[in-house]
């Protein structure tokens, strides 16, 4: 039966490895609503069984008035399975008009970062069958390519975070059903129904759709054939990678264009993307188009210097250069005593004893001029001169304060002040291939 309730032995099968890898402590992000609050509550009891501490979070987004006591109620009912619980607000705060990926991004950095300073590395998310097939019908509609409609993968990494999605395979009813097992009612967002969205109006399509024979079960099918086809191009990206790619800790990478050789298009394509997300610090990649255009020319030999993704990329005799597009890297504010994600690509913490207002942004080109009248000898530093100006630094309103990767600091700047640099792309360059969810059958 579709809404049949969950079971311990099925949430056991989904959770088993390679999904939950770790032996620490997990988390799990729970809104309130009937999908991520059964399974917060299954998961109390795997990691009972497992030995392992389950730490809730729920983001409070402060754009609704419920919200906070929503956020509330939620605490009350994992106190009453003895669930750490921890209310977490975005920061910055959200605008008033933010649309849904701005919305997105902000309630995964605000769970991300919590994880790190917990020192949590798996995140359990509560994506189901019918968000896997909404995802592939949105994926439909952009020029995402095949890879895109692979879906979510059961398993993913952001900023050191492993993300675990092991109710792919599970229908919404039966995470309903369970609730109703366990006699608990569940938080309804009225911002679920409102079609200025368009996932919104995706999944108020779903019903039609289903009766022409492409219901979520079809999709989801679908995602999982596209997802062992997008797993054998990335396990042969990775390979390419390793071959080809050197990642600098300094932000850029070296392509040797001899080990590049003269991959298949797809092969290529893939291996871009994953290679402009790491450098850019990006988790969305490039659209398949742009890719493809950048794919071909390095085919033809069309050694250009391009844009795409946020980086630049810089064709020299033997390889190319991939750098930071420094236009497009926005200023982070460092908090002392705060472990803060700058621009998707590096970790830093600010000791308690640093001074307010410092923030992190690239030097640009007046900042490495700068920079080097007060430090001569930092212009034979091996840092290829394109990627220079993209050097991250620590600023006050003097002017460059820091520069990590160069291991250099203004005098007057005490040597413990950055307690904690170090380069953490939001997508790493050899992250593992796409995980496949597997077919509920499999499993109950």
């Amino acid at each position: 039966m579709t809404d049949e309730p969950l079971g311990p032995e099925t949430v056991h099968a989904l959770m088993a490895p390679p999904v939950a890898s770790e032996h620490g402590p997990v988390a799990v992000a729970v809104s309130g609503g009937a999908d991520s609050l059964a399974l917060t509550i299954l998961l109390a009891d795997w990691a009972a069984v497992e030995g392992r501490l389950l730490h809730a979070f729920t983001v409070d987004h402060e754009l609704r008035a419920e919200a906070a006591e929503e956020a509330r109620w939620v605490g009350h009912v994992c106190a009453a399975r003895c669930i750490p619980h921890t209310i977490l607000h975005p920061d910055p705060p959200l605008d008033a008009g933010a649309g849904q990926a701005a919305i997105r991004e902000a309630r995964y950095a605000a769970l991300t970062a919590a994880c790190r300073d917990a020192g949590i590395h798996e995140l359990v998310l509560a994506h189901h069958r019918e968000d896997q097939a909404e995802t592939v019908l949105l994926r439909a509609r952009g020029d995402t390519g095949p890879a895109g409609l692979a879906g979510m993968p059961a398993v993913r990494r952001r900023e050191g975070i492993r993300l675990l999605r092991p109710l792919l395979p599970v229908s919404s009813d039966r995470l309903e059903a369970t609730l109703r097992a366990y006699g608990l009612d569940w938080v309804r967002d009225p911002s679920n129904l409102d079609r200025r969205y368009t996932r919104t109006r995706v999944r108020q399509a779903m019903p039609a759709l289903a009766e022409r024979g492409l219901d979520a079960g079809t999709l989801a099918d679908i995602a999982r054939g596209m997802g062992r086809a997008r797993r054998v191009v990335e396990t042969a990206r990775n390979e390419l990678l390793a071959r080809a790619v050197a990642l600098d800790p300094a932000g850029f990478a070296t392509v040797d264009a001899g080990a590049w050789g003269d991959p298949p298009r797809a092969l290529a394509r893939a291996t871009l993307s994953q290679l402009l997300c790491a450098v850019g610090g990006r988790t969305q990649a490039p659209r398949t188009g742009r890719l493809d255009r950048l794919a071909g020319a390095l085919e033809r030999g069309e050694w250009t210097a391009r844009t795409l993704g946020g980086c630049r990329i810089i064709p020299r005799r033997r390889d190319w250069l991939v750098v930071r597009e420094v236009g497009r890297t926005p200023a982070t504010r460092l908090t002392p005593g705060r472990t803060t994600v700058v621009d998707g690509r590096y970790t830093a913490r600010l000791a308690d004893t640093a001074p307010n207002g410092l923030v992190a942004a690239p030097l640009g080109h007046d900042g490495w001029a700068h920079l080097t009248s007060l430090a001569a000898g930092l212009r034979d530093v091996a840092v290829p001169p394109p990627a220079r100006p993209a050097l991250m630094a620590v600023w006050d309103a003097a002017g460059p304060r820091a520069v990590p990767e160069l291991t250099w600091r203004r005098g007057d700047v005490p040597a413990d002040e950055l307690a904690v640099w170090r380069h953490t792309p939001a997508v790493d360059l050899t992250e593992p291939a796409f995980t496949v969810a597997v077919r509920a059958g499999d499993t109950m």
